[in-house]
């Protein structure tokens, strides 16, 4: 397996571990890297298989000041995304100070179970201590990109204090 920066770029080896999976290390946010795959064998290599991708922005924290007993609205954004496809997000709140109230706080249900999201392209994955990783699916033309809103986090309040909320591409 080969990556380049942009659709055509300088190609490094992308290692494998002992379970034939790779890792990408080190990307850069917002940038688009080129894939190339090639099945060898000991007798001879195989056809390439291409695929285009583009990192996320890094990681997001939005400030909240929280007032206990008050609920809270978190819209997360991004920007310039030209695909969704294998993009999982991962949300990170401090649960002694948020309780999740809605997770799609856009649609008409209360959502904060693990769940495709009625009326959405929303699908949580898991949620768990503070920790929600959920999936998009949203077709982007080619040659286009997305940007906006992913979904309204709806968080109520236990306590008085300045806290924060992160969103990040895992």
């Amino acid at each position: 397996m080969e990556r380049g920066v942009g659709s055509i770029g300088v190609c490094s080896s992308i290692q494998r571990d002992n379970e034939n999976n790779y890792v990408n290390l080190n990307l850069t946010p917002n940038t688009q890297y080129s894939f190339t795959v090639k099945a060898r064998s000991s007798q001879r290599d195989g056809n390439t298989s291409a695929l285009t991708v583009t990192t996320l922005a890094d990681l997001k924290q939005i400030s909240i000041t929280a007032v206990s007993g008050k609920t809270n609205m978190v819209a997360l954004t991004c920007e310039n995304i030209s695909s969704f496809v294998n993009v999982t997000f991962k949300v990170v709140y401090d649960p002694t100070v948020l309780s999740l109230i809605d997770f799609a706080a856009q649609t008409p249900a209360a959502d904060t179970a693990v769940a495709v999201i009625s009326g959405s392209d929303v699908r949580i994955i898991t949620h768990s201590n503070g920790v929600i990783t959920f999936t998009v699916n949203k077709s982007v033309p080619a040659g286009n990109s997305f940007n906006g809103i992913l979904t309204v986090l709806k968080f109520s309040a236990k306590k008085s204090v300045t806290t924060s909320v992160s969103i990040q591409q895992m």
